[in-house]
This record gives structure tokens, C-alpha cells and sequence, in this order.
């Protein structure tokens, strides 16, 4: 009996710090979508996630990175990640990453990843040297 208890304890336990080590966090997410490690001088100004509970999964994630220090080492990081420049020469989706950036005066770096299934689905990062901020954005629809 305390070999079953003990058992339950060590799963529950186990469990518990599986569950909590990969909790979802902008760095983490941001990271995912630009390709890179992000690092943590980063200053998170926005996080926000919103998703449908429905089976086909719609929502959208939107980051709002502030750089304080590492400019430098993020823009290399873009260049070498397949970043290019600014200003985004491709017709979006939709235009909610003009609503964090300007569309003509902004310098830096984008990337897009656009579902060749569906267009609307698409994620968008955006490094803006001139307002030194890393936006992420992407939308399942």
C-alpha cells in the first residue's frame, strides 16, 4: 500500500513540474516564430493571447517586445534568420501590425510566414530599429 501511495506522490509531483516547465510565455512563443532564442533583456511591453475553444483552434498572438540593450545582436539575429528589410512589401492578410508600427517611415527587419492551406493564417515579426521594438504577431483563422 505505501509502495502505491509513494507511487502517486512521485507521478503527481512529476506531473505537476512537466505541466508548469513548459507554460507558455513571450519569450518562449516569441521565439518560436522569429527563429531565434530571444534574449530575456527584452522587455515585454505586451503579451496577449486570445483563443477560440473550438475545434479548429482560431486565436491570435500578439508580443510587443521593448530593446533595451542586444539591438545589435537581434538584428544580426534577424538577418541570419531570413529577416528582410523594411518596408513589408507583401499584401497582409490583415493590416493589424500597422496599427503598432508605421507603415512607410519604419527601419528594420520583417519576416512572414504565410499557411499555404489558407492565407488568413499567417504570423508576422517585425523588428523596429527606428522605435527599437520586436513585434510578433500571428492569427489561425
Amino acid at each position: 500500500m505505501k509502495l502505491v501511495f509513494y507511487c502517486i506522490v512521485w507521478m503527481s509531483t512529476v506531473l505537476f513540474f512537466c505541466c508548469h516547465s513548459f507554460r507558455r510565455t513571450a519569450y518562449s512563443v516569441g521565439s518560436s516564430q522569429v527563429g531565434f532564442n530571444l534574449p530575456k533583456s527584452l522587455v515585454v511591453e505586451e503579451f496577449k493571447e486570445t483563443w477560440n475553444n473550438n475545434p479548429s483552434g482560431d486565436g491570435e498572438v500578439i508580443i510587443n517586445f521593448s530593446i533595451n540593450e542586444d539591438e545589435k545582436y537581434i538584428e544580426n539575429k534577424c538577418i541570419k534568420s531570413g529577416f528582410k528589410k523594411l518596408p513589408i512589401k507583401e499584401t497582409l492578410p490583415n493590416n493589424y501590425i500597422y496599427s503598432l508600427m508605421a507603415m512607410k517611415d519604419s527601419i528594420g527587419y520583417y519576416k512572414l510566414k504565410v499557411d499555404k492551406n489558407d492565407e488568413r493564417d499567417y504570423g508576422i515579426s517585425v523588428l523596429d530599429l527606428k522605435r527599437h521594438k520586436l513585434y510578433v504577431y500571428y492569427v489561425l483563422r
